[in-house]
């Protein structure tokens, strides 16, 4: 009677467990991923087998979720030496330790906007409104504010990290130097600013407007390179790729690009409408597109995308790779920190070849192999690094 009674709990039990699965997936399937963790991590951990793995993974791709600041988090830029990054949280500037999690630091800031670190990762500059200001880093001392006219809403370091390129709703875009903050050049672009980049190894300056037009600057010639209409909407984001490119991302066309030299339009990125965010990673090699809904990895040189992470909603609002283009951290509007794993960028593959149901399938001990089993007579075994079958065994009827 008492093995019975454990047996009958033990099925019972069993049996919520598989509700919470498949309650799990319906959550998921209407994209409320927040029941779906909490359903799946409240599951008995004795019940856990591969099917709640795969629920799990469908979850987040995230590496981490920071804490949950209670704030409006705006902006967020990795540090050179990926141990920290700086977010923006209700116009506030904070530092996180990248591996830890942990808040390394609160800067005197109020009302930024926007922030970049230099190449050597010494010094973080922000603008926000009416100001322009850089910090040392690691101690966080305020080394200058300037005013600026209008608010700003891009900031960026030269090559050579000796000035500071700061653009505006005013419509203007100062060359500042590093050291104290004086105006060092200035240009007009037609629109207000809404976002600049600066090119890692030559002294030019990208500059999207609200009107949609995309400007380079030549600092050293000290003149507008080209202007070209990139969208008939505001363009949120510009980047550089590949020492040759300057990229925009628009409301209608995806992510179009330019060569440096001559403006000459080339193939952009196909993400499709209402790009939000673009990110180049440190090399230029890569981006990240994030439309409302998707955030997509893509090889620059040959325009192919290489993943994708979900259930991100409309909540996105700035992304940051880290310095080895492995990692991206986001900021969200439910004021949540994630960091993504990504990898060498290529999705996950199908191992073609059964005919029926697979029902098992283990790892070697090294790797480098999988085997798979299922209703058939067939096992076979797949190189775990290319998805192709290498051998395949027949199982009698004797084993």
């Amino acid at each position: 009677y008492v093995l019975s009674l454990r047996e009958k709990e033990a099925t019972a039990r069993f049996r919520q467990y598989v509700a919470d699965i498949r309650a799990a997936e319906g959550a998921l399937r209407g994209g409320d991923t927040i029941s779906a963790e909490r359903i799946l991590d409240e599951t008995p951990r004795e019940f856990r087998n591969w099917e709640w793995r795969h629920m799990r993974s469908r979850v987040d791709d995230s590496l981490r979720r920071y804490p949950d600041m209670g704030r409006l988090l705006e902006h967020v830029v990795y540090a050179p030496d990926g141990r920290h990054f700086a977010v923006i949280a209700d116009s506030e500037v904070w530092v996180f330790d990248a591996v830890s999690g942990e808040v390394a630091k609160k800067l005197a800031s109020s009302d930024a906007n926007r922030l970049a670190w230099s190449a050597d990762g010494s010094r973080l500059a922000a603008v926000g409104w009416n100001f322009a200001e850089v910090w040392s880093w690691p101690g966080g001392e305020r080394l200058w504010e300037v005013p600026i006219k209008g608010i700003g809403r891009g900031v960026a370091w030269t090559a050579g990290g000796k000035r500071v390129v700061a653009g505006s709703t005013a419509g203007t875009v100062l060359v500042l130097d590093a050291a104290d903050g004086r105006e060092r050049q200035r240009f007009e672009v037609p629109s207000r600013v809404d976002t600049l980049a600066a090119h890692a190894q030559r002294d030019l300056v990208a500059v999207g407007a609200w009107d949609g037009g995309v400007t380079l600057f030549d600092l050293a010639a000290d003149a507008e390179r080209w202007h070209r209409k990139a969208s008939g909407r505001t363009v949120p984001y510009v980047a550089f790729f590949g020492g040759e490119l300057v990229g925009a991302a628009t409301k209608e066309h995806g992510v179009r690009m330019w060569s440096l030299d001559d403006g000459a339009e080339q193939p952009g990125l196909r993400h499709g409408d209402d790009v939000q965010v673009l990110v180049a990673s440190a090399d230029g090699a890569r981006a990240l597109t994030y439309d409302g809904r998707v955030l997509r990895l893509w090889d620059v040189a040959s325009r192919v995308r290489l993943m994708h992470i979900r259930s991100l909603g409309r909540s996105l609002k700035s992304v940051s790779f880290h310095p080895s283009g492995r990692q991206a951290v986001a900021t969200t509007k439910a004021g949540t920190l994630t960091d993504w794993h990504l990898g060498d960028g290529r999705d996950p593959r199908l191992l073609r070849g059964h005919m029926d149901d697979v029902m098992a399938v283990a790892f070697t001990p090294d790797g480098r192999r999988v085997a798979t089993g299922g209703v058939g007579p067939v096992v076979r075994i797949w190189d775990a690094d290319t998805s192709e079958l290498t051998r395949a065994y027949i199982r009698h009827h004797d084993w």
